[in-house]
């Protein structure tokens, strides 16, 4: 739940915390190289998957502000990712939303081949490619701790729970214990965490290929990457047709707007606003 002393205050402007958090989220859209309404697409999904198994209020509103701040953290990683691609960082995080980067495969090693240093010559592309196969772990660990401490840290800052802060560190968590930064396990990764990561993977996959195809990616890396059983809760989205037509329709931040109304909707004073502009300008 939020709090409510110096950040996070009444307002009688009416502004509300989410109606600032949804338009950052899209400037962080751009930033992670996805397109913009990929986080409140993704904040749309995950409040129907809470709804699906049963979230309290309270549990529902530090999950809403989980998702849209799921990315504030995600432009402290651009110069190290340039430097270990010699590439376009916003590209390649684009790209790696859709591949599955915790195990050398043949979709991994196609990854690197169109993101690390295009232009150059094939022997300087090799030996940056076979370096980065090499500390591959070392590399996406630096990465990935870097993006969800600063993002943890900046929610923090912002007034928001615990709860809020810790799930956007646990992001990159898989299930199996093969994610990062921690190399948490199971119920090890807190819930909201859990439901993020599954969340924005269906969400990727579903403006590529449509919810179908999106709902079978999740239910492949169903026990390695997600909780099962979020996964099986999820599989009753597909046939949620008035959802799919909100996010094909543009309309989720309208929705997710109107979630927060139904709930207990929280204003922000003029500095509560700055605070939040400057923390997701760092």
């Amino acid at each position: 739940m939020v709090t409510q002393p110096e950040t996070l205050i009444e307002s009688r402007s009416g502004l509300r915390i989410s109606d600032i958090l949804s338009a950052l989220s899209f400037a962080l859209d751009l930033t992670e190289g996805q397109p913009m309404g990929h986080s409140v697409n993704a904040c749309l999904i995950g409040m129907r998957l809470a709804t699906e198994i049963g979230l309290s209020n309270e549990d529902r509103e530090d999950l809403l502000f989980s998702l849209l701040l799921k990315d504030v953290g995600c432009s402290s990683n651009s110069s190290r990712m340039f430097e270990i691609f010699g590439g376009d960082d916003v590209k390649a995080k684009r790209e790696i939303k859709t591949t599955d980067w915790s195990r050398v495969t043949y979709d991994g090693l196609q990854y690197l081949m169109r993101n690390v240093m295009p232009g150059k010559s094939a022997f300087e592309r090799i030996l940056t490619m076979a370096s980065i196969v090499k500390n591959r772990d070392k590399q996406t660990q630096e990465l990935i701790e870097t993006r969800c401490g600063r993002g943890a840290a900046i929610a923090r800052r912002l007034g928001f729970s615990t709860r809020v802060a810790e799930a956007i560190h646990a992001l990159d968590e898989h299930w199996d214990g093969r994610g990062y930064p921690d190399g948490l396990r199971g119920e090890e990764i807190p819930l909201f965490a859990r439901m993020m990561n599954l969340c924005q993977t269906i969400e990727v996959f579903a403006a590529l290929n449509g919810p179908c195809d999106a709902l079978g990616v999740v239910g492949r890396r169903s026990g390695s990457w997600f909780d099962p059983e979020l996964v099986k809760a999820a599989q009753q989205l597909e046939k949620d047709d008035e959802l799919w037509a909100t996010i094909a329709d543009g309309a989720a931040r309208d929705r997710i707007l109107q979630v927060e109304l139904e709930g207990h909707a929280h204003s922000l004073d003029d500095d509560a606003v700055d605070n939040i502009c400057d923390a997701g300008g760092k």
